[in-house]
């Protein structure tokens, strides 16, 4: 993420610990209702939702 600039503002470090992820790739999305950025994991394993279709 080191130097990636979106919207003006600019990632000079890696984020800190506690909004790392044990994944090469995130999803990101923005809340509806709240406008937040959402972060969240990438399945490694489709399976689960395969059978939920």
């Amino acid at each position: 993420m080191r130097g990636l600039a979106m919207s003006g503002f600019r990632f000079e470090d890696p984020p800190v610990a506690i909004y790392r992820f044990d994944v090469t790739e995130v999803f990101i999305r923005r809340g509806t209702e709240t406008g937040e950025v959402i972060l969240s994991r990438k399945s490694r394993d489709w399976s689960g939702f395969r059978a939920a279709l």
